[in-house]
């Protein structure tokens, strides 16, 4: 996964990461406050929230969380001081760079009354850097007497840009977080080729998540039938696409023409529909550049259509997280298009 450094408080405000009560800090100690700053931080970089410390930032190295802990700074890891003398309830910042003489970090710090409008209050968010030399600590740290306890680090992988992914993951199975990124990269890739826009592709991924685990093999329920759904987007009844698909000469898998798929067949397949609250054509969803979360919205209940909409924040959250990932990548690079017409039954099923 690719790390997108978070330098300013631009869409803070307001998001499920800080928000809401998915958010343990919320509301009780919101921001400004270092511990639900951090705790936001990782839901954001993780696309969901954490097993992080209920506890002062002083305590939180100390505390199990299930993560590894070290003396080396990492990216994206939660940096953790403590006050010695306990004059002070400590801090926790999030390392969004790390550099020769030392880390760049993003950071919230408790204060009150809290503006009108939050961002506003002072220590709302900041980014400093932290000396290695001085232990990695701020010189405000270090008039506090604070020592750095250690590093917290996430399990996040970062994808090498430098050997970006060309094939499809696929098999009717559940995918691993790293398959997931993989498929979602170049889902990327190729609805751009079809206009679409970041913010819709990742509107869209954040439905394709949850539906298909970013899977274009995956069967509803892993059990093939032909009344049950299949692919990203889980078709309902799977020959919505996969008659498409023999019509036009591709494997039912084949990530590449299921993207073909959605791009070109849905306004056909009459798979849109615009709704009161979402009243956008196929075209002005694909081109806008609203939020992804809002996107997400409008992709789940114009195209999915449920019958009931139960899982809309979890699938906002989604797209906001994919977009964090995807924004630093190019999407056009030099990978072939590999669809393939390859017979089904010369496929090896995995299940």
């Amino acid at each position: 996964m690719a790390f997108t450094p978070r330098l300013t408080n631009t869409g803070m405000y307001n998001s499920t990461w800080w928000y809401s009560t998915g958010n343990i800090y919320y509301p009780s100690y919101q921001l400004p406050n270092c511990t639900c700053y951090c705790y936001g931080r990782w839901g954001e970089l993780y696309g969901s929230f954490q097993n992080l410390p209920s506890a002062n930032a002083g305590d939180w190295y100390s505390r199990e969380t299930g993560f590894q802990r070290g003396q080396t700074p990492q990216l994206g890891a939660i940096a953790c001081w403590y006050s010695p003398s306990s004059s002070y309830y400590g801090h926790v910042a999030v390392v969004e760079r790390i550099t020769d003489s030392g880390i760049v970090t993003s950071n919230s710090g408790y204060y009150r009354p809290i503006s009108s409008y939050p961002p506003n209050t002072p220590n709302y968010f900041w980014t400093e850097t932290c000396l290695k030399s001085n232990g990695y600590r701020s010189s405000w740290m270090i008039s506090r007497g604070y020592q750095l306890a250690g590093f917290i680090y996430n399990d996040l992988q970062p994808v090498d840009p430098g050997d970006l992914p060309s094939e499809w993951i696929t098999g009717n199975r559940y995918l691993t977080v790293e398959e997931m990124q993989n498929n979602a990269y170049l889902f990327y890739v190729q609805m751009t080729r079809y206009g679409w826009t970041l913010n819709a592709v990742c509107g869209a991924l954040g439905n394709i998540q949850s539906e298909s685990g970013v899977n274009p093999g995956i069967w509803q329920n892993l059990y093939e039938h032909p009344d049950n759904g299949y692919g990203l987007v889980q078709w309902t009844p799977s020959t919505n696409y996969t008659n498409w698909a023999d019509q036009n000469g591709y494997a039912w898998d084949d990530g590449n023409a299921q993207c073909e798929c959605i791009a070109t067949y849905t306004t056909t397949l009459g798979q849109w529909i615009p709704t009161t609250l979402y009243p956008m054509s196929w075209q002005e969803f694909y081109t806008s550049t609203e939020s992804p979360e809002y996107l997400a919205s409008a992709f789940l209940r114009n195209f999915e259509r449920p019958p009931d909409f139960d899982t809309e924040p979890v699938r906002q959250q989604q797209a906001q997280a994919w977009y964090a990932i995807l924004q630093s990548y190019d999407p056009n690079p030099d990978i072939q298009d590999t669809r393939s017409t390859m017979p089904l039954y010369m496929y090896t099923r995995l299940f």
